[in-house]
This record gives C-alpha cells, structure tokens and sequence, in this order.
C-alpha cells in the first residue's frame, strides 16, 4: 500500500516540486498527482524511479510504496484542491 502521508513529507524535504518529479520521472503530471492521491497504483519501476529523484534510502522507499498497511479511506476533497 502507497503511503500518501510519508510520500508528502519525503517531497518536502526534497524541496522539489510535483512538475519537476512528474517530469523527471517521465510520467505525466497529471497521472502523477492522481498516484499522489491514491487514485491509481504506483508501478514498481516508478517508486524505483521516484525514489532515485527523491534520494530515498531503502528503507523510507519500503516505507512509502510497500507500506503493509494504510488507512483504505479515498483523499477528501480538500487534500484534492491541496496538490502542489
């Protein structure tokens, strides 16, 4: 399970902004920011390719994109306006 909440704050220590990951990633930003929200699953060679971006260590990417378990419930509608 993907979670949103550790992602958030690996991308703000990063500094880095969602345009720049998307691009970087070669991904839409558009797709990006609904994988962000939990809407559409993280593909493994993502996570790997987001967490090369990010500098993530094993263990935080492990954390974020394998998580064994995250709160189910869909993102409300105001983390859905708080995008960067």
């Amino acid at each position: 399970m993907f979670d949103k909440e550790k992602y958030s704050k690996a991308v703000e220590r990063s500094g880095l902004k969602g345009t720049f990951i998307a691009r970087e990633i070669g991904m839409n930003y558009n797709v990006y920011v609904q994988k962000c929200k939990g809407y559409n699953y993280w593909k493994v060679d993502e996570a790997m390719r987001v967490s090369k971006v990010l500098k993530l260590r094993n263990h935080e990417r492990d954390a974020i994109f394998f998580a064994p378990e995250v709160s189910k419930m869909p993102p409300s509608e105001e983390e859905a306006v708080n995008v960067q």
